[in-house]
């Protein structure tokens, strides 16, 4: 059993938060086997919380570990003992087969360290201001009219019980309806209602007129008498727009801030800001995953894991399918493919850091110098290059772990839900 009132004392130390809020995290939210800590001497120095949670990716859901609190006491800082402790919950996690980490660093410098340990950003939001400067305040009055708006404080979870549960099928089948996502329990969701009510916090539900849910925000004051909607989902622009409307009117406030989901096909404006970040911890469970939406995708991954050994290795995907292998001879033999020089000009790869390997060819391929991009690299070797051919080629492609969760994750731009940051 770990000493819950130092682990609350280190986390007060470290976080500021209120006594309430920290109560009713390991009252509510952590449980034992989900602490990990380094002592010395009796005395905790250092932790972090594995808190496991649905996420939904590619139209399935895995469990990924969202690593929560994690933090060391100033004096014992620099001694490498959050990076130990990080490799001591990937283990953990790859013992109880959780093939994803995820995170959202509490400073920007921290993006850096988490890099470190292979992790990569691949959670971004779209932050924009509300309401728009040309849009002139009062127009909305009878948008809002045709909506009935409920705090769900501390006093309605005593009360309506029936209309609670209504928000949350409400709100879980919005957060379904996205990419990648962080998924909540029920119990998780009146805990977070609970935490926004003792931190003063709001959240409203727009109620249709046959009271059914509509749209949800959440808010928490910002410098001045500003607002930040941390989260907002809602049926139409018009209930949107009457949610926003409703806390600016709360807290008396000119303008706000709300975060809106990065799409493909997004058109508003606004400043993309990283979010969060995700470590893969099986990278063949989270492959195959990948591979079963994509069974167009022919290609060889060589990977490189330093933390998790077990993740080293060349992956093959094609089929829908993915096969580890360790014997790089092997699939040279087992698949008549000969390494040859040159970099597959790969369509989607925003990433600068993934390092395409030289790539496969088998016979009668003819690889072919990519006119419009013609580059030497450092060792002499030919740059940009592309497959011409009447038989659809292996792509191949070198990288770490940090680079494989940026190259499946972030192109389903992904958007974390609400989460205890």
């Amino acid at each position: 059993m770990k000493d819950i009132e130092q682990l609350k004392s280190l986390w007060k130390s470290l976080f500021g938060d209120t006594e309430a809020f920290i109560s009713l995290f390991f009252h509510e939210v952590v449980r034992d086997e989900n602490i990990r800590v380094l002592e010395e001497k009796g005395r905790i120095l250092s932790a972090l919380y594995m808190l496991p949670y649905p996420f939904r990716i590619w139209n399935q859901e895995v469990t990924a570990s969202y690593i929560s609190g994690a933090g060391t006491l100033p004096e014992a800082q620099g001694r490498g003992l959050m990076r130990k402790l990080l490799i001591d919950s990937f283990k953990e996690m790859d013992r109880r087969q959780i093939p994803l980490s995820i995170l959202i660093p509490a400073e920007p410098w921290l993006y850096g360290f988490y890099e470190k340990s292979g992790y990569a950003t691949v959670f971004t939001y779209i932050q924009q201001v509300y309401p728009p400067k040309e849009q002139r305040l009062g127009e909305d009055a009878l948008v809002m009219e045709q909506y009935s708006f409920s705090d769900l404080g501390d006093s309605f979870l005593q009360k309506r019980e029936d209309l609670m549960s209504a928000c949350f099928s409400y709100f879980d089948q919005r957060l379904r309806e996205r990419n990648a996502c962080i998924l909540h329990s029920y119990t998780n969701f009146r805990t977070i209602v609970h935490d926004y009510a003792i931190s003063d916090g709001k959240i409203w539900v727009a109620l249709n007129s046959e009271h059914i849910p509509v749209g949800i925000i959440f808010t928490v004051p910002a410098g001045g008498s500003s607002f930040v909607a941390k989260e907002l989902v809602a049926d139409s622009e018009e209930v949107k727009e009457a949610l926003l409307r409703t806390a600016l009117n709360h807290y008396h406030a000119s303008s706000g801030i709300y975060r809106t989901v990065v799409s493909n096909t997004s058109s508003e404006e606004g400043q993309t800001i990283p979010f969060g970040m995700a470590r893969i911890i099986d990278a063949n469970k989270m492959l195959s995953m990948w591979a079963a939406v994509n069974p167009e995708r022919r290609l060889i991954i060589h990977l490189s894991d330093p933390l998790l050994t077990n993740n080293n290795g060349s992956y093959i995907i094609e089929n829908g399918k993915c096969f580890k292998t360790t014997d790089n001879e092997g699939i040279q033999t087992e698949r008549n493919y000969s390494f040859q020089k040159g970099i597959i000009n790969k369509p989607g790869i925003t990433n600068d850091r993934i390092d395409a390997s030289p790539c496969n060819t088998t016979e009668g391929y003819a690889m072919m110098q990519h006119s419009e991009d013609t580059k030497t690299g450092g060792d002499g070797t030919p740059g940009d290059y592309y497959l011409e051919t009447d038989k659809e080629a292996f792509e191949t492609l070198t990288m770490d772990i940090g680079q494989l969760a940026h190259f499946i994750i972030y192109p389903e731009y992904p958007f974390m839900s609400l989460m205890f940051d």
